[in-house]
């Protein structure tokens, strides 16, 4: 008979296990443990300064270790990195043998959203050290990322009037029943302390209610906005001609920050449009963002300031496709050393009866997109770019925000962007102070 190897599970160890054994020595996890012994955490630590009582909190380096190697894996959900921290060796390791439950990590990641996101620079400068970044071309693209809500919270400012209405009676209803039933357990067995919480179909009206309150405020300020964006109304006309109907504001009730976009299958969806700047030295996101845009045309340069701030250097070149192109942003005097490889639209094909208006800088770029650098800058964009949306969307299955509101969808999307630049140091050397040397 065959003989098999077999172990035995009730075997007792001699000596007591070790971490450190458990994990080959070019793991992924022993490589982001090295990260971020490289980065300043003293931030993180200083929110926790001022409390005092209750049980420590946990060293904001473990959670924060494990949220990077989980978005570099593809997993993004607080209670599967609780159990992972149980069944994932490698997890366990990050954590040293610790089991933050989903609610802490939740939390953390909620607190400590704007320090996440400075996170994100400081790996950007540890892939500069590396030589992983050179500055001489990147490219800038976006694309949507639905949000935590549905389309069928969408609402108008007369709708959420009339829920707030409804919303407003029904409470007042439950109020009355709850006070009669008070006074009659009153009149049966005496007074006495109920404390001070309203019964729960009551909490659950009043938190319906300020969630209505807190919509219609927020739809109000889009509106101010936007109307301080277009005193004229002009271009708001002009949508509605191109749709063919009235433009009604609404907003969605769950998340009160998302928009109506366009998504890539043509269809309509509540999302974000995501931003990041890749530099085609080895793939490194050097600035990234998500906004409430629905196009790309004004990102242009907030975009390649934030690859400043991050870098502290502007890139000799920048490509962009069709969307982006933005004279204004283009000429800007802050970015008077940047050459600019972005197409303009085609151009309009005049009637007979009219005359199209010369446009000589859209001109010279596309004089500037037909030289040998600019045909090879601007054909290496699409190898550069769209890689990167794939890894991030296919393979680790990014593909909706868990996080609401804005500053949750730039936590996130600075998350996943810092997985994938972790990722492209950790494919060039499993040992990151190899990498550095």
């Amino acid at each position: 008979m065959r003989k098999f190897k077999r172990g035995d599970r009730d075997q007792l160890l001699v000596l007591p296990p070790s971490l450190n054994d458990w994990l080959p020595e070019d793991h992924l996890a022993r490589f982001i443990l090295e990260v971020l012994e490289r980065l300043d955490l003293s931030k993180f630590y200083a929110v926790y300064e001022s409390e005092r009582g209750g049980q420590p909190p946990y060293d904001p380096a473990v959670i924060l270790g494990l949220l990077l190697y989980a978005y570099t894996t593809g997993n993004m959900s607080s209670r599967r990195i609780e159990q992972a921290t149980w069944t994932d060796i490698a997890c366990r390791f990050i954590a040293a043998n610790l089991h933050p439950d989903h609610d802490t990590i939740a939390y953390f990641r909620k607190r400590h959203a704007l320090l996440i996101v400075d996170t994100f620079a400081q790996i950007v400068e540890v892939a500069m050290k590396a030589k992983m970044v050179r500055l001489g071309h990147v490219s800038l693209d976006g694309t949507k990322v639905r949000a935590n809500a549905s389309k069928s919270k969408r609402r108008t400012q007369s709708q959420l009037e009339r829920e707030r209405d409804e919303t407003k009676r029904l409470f007042g209803e439950l109020l009355e029943e709850a006070e009669l039933v008070d006074a009659e357990e009153d009149d049966e067995f005496g007074k006495g302390n109920k404390g001070d919480s309203l019964p729960t179909p009551l909490k659950t009206k009043e938190k319906r209610l300020q969630v209505i309150e807190e919509a219609i405020k927020a739809l109000q300020e889009q509106q101010a906005e936007q109307k301080e964006e277009d005193p004229t109304g002009i271009q708001k006309h002009r949508r509605e001609l191109k749709k063919g109907k009235p433009e009604v504001p609404k907003i969605n009730t769950t998340d009160t920050d998302s928009r109506t976009m366009r998504f890539s299958n043509g269809l309509f969806d509540e999302g974000y449009n995501t931003q990041i700047v890749v530099d085609d030295e080895a793939g490194i996101i050097i600035a990234a963002d998500a906004t409430q845009e629905g196009g790309d045309k004004r990102l242009l340069l907030p975009m390649i300031l934030q690859v400043e701030k991050n870098t502290g250097w502007l890139p000799d070149n920048v490509t962009a496709d069709t969307g982006y192109y933005n004279e204004s942003h283009i000429r800007d005097p802050r970015l008077k050393t940047v050459e600019f490889f972005v197409k303009p639209a085609k151009k309009k094909t005049a009637k007979p009866t009219t005359r199209v208006k010369p446009d000589p800088f859209s001109d010279v770029m596309r004089e500037r997109l037909e030289t040998g650098i600019g045909q090879a800058l601007y054909h290496l964009r699409m190898r550069l770019v769209e890689p990167v949306f794939g890894s991030i969307k296919h393979a680790r299955g990014f593909r909706q925000l868990l996080l609401r509101g804005l500053q949750g969808a730039k936590t996130e999307w600075t998350l996943i962007c810092s997985a994938h630049n972790i990722l492209a140091m950790f494919s060039r050397s499993s040992s990151l102070t190899a990498l550095l040397s």
